[in-house]
């Protein structure tokens, strides 16, 4: 009975998606070209972990329109390594972040480092544990717990 169960948790477990190896790197966070294919042409919305709201659009061509706190931006997105980086015209802001799918439509977003210009990785070991936002695809349902907790 017991071996029945760990396979039942294993097919659950596969298909969540969070198992695939091929989307993942050592320390569980997407690459490059899975990053691309996460987000190109697609919108996600989410929070922050202090529960404020935020809404995205990944343009296919690089581009990037930003809403939160009754703000818009628009901006730029690249993927280089395991970071996605997002930065906005006109405003000193934006960084790079580590991605961690943890359900089938549900991503944590870890900082990496923030700056101007495409930052290295200037956060620590214990930084790349605490997802600073976490968000999902805007064309199917959240499987994001119900709680913004880090």
């Amino acid at each position: 009975m017991r071996g029945w169960l760990v396979v039942l948790f294993m097919i659950g477990w596969a298909a969540t998606g969070v198992g695939a190896a091929s989307a993942l790197d050592q320390d569980g966070f997407f690459g490059e070209d899975e990053i691309r294919q996460l987000v190109s042409g697609i919108t996600f919305e989410g929070d922050f972990t202090d529960g404020v709201k935020w809404r995205e659009a990944y343009h296919t061509d690089g581009s990037l329109a930003y809403e939160s706190r009754g703000s818009s931006w628009i901006g730029d997105w690249h993927a280089d390594g395991e970071l996605f980086c997002t930065f906005y015209r006109g405003v000193i802001d934006g960084g790079c972040y580590l991605v961690r799918q943890v359900s089938n439509n549900c991503f944590y977003f870890y900082v990496a480092g923030v700056g101007l210009d495409q930052p290295s990785m200037t956060r620590s070991v214990e930084d790349r544990k605490t997802w600073y936002a976490r968000g999902w695809r805007t064309n199917a349902a959240s499987t994001c717990p119900d709680q913004a907790v880090s």
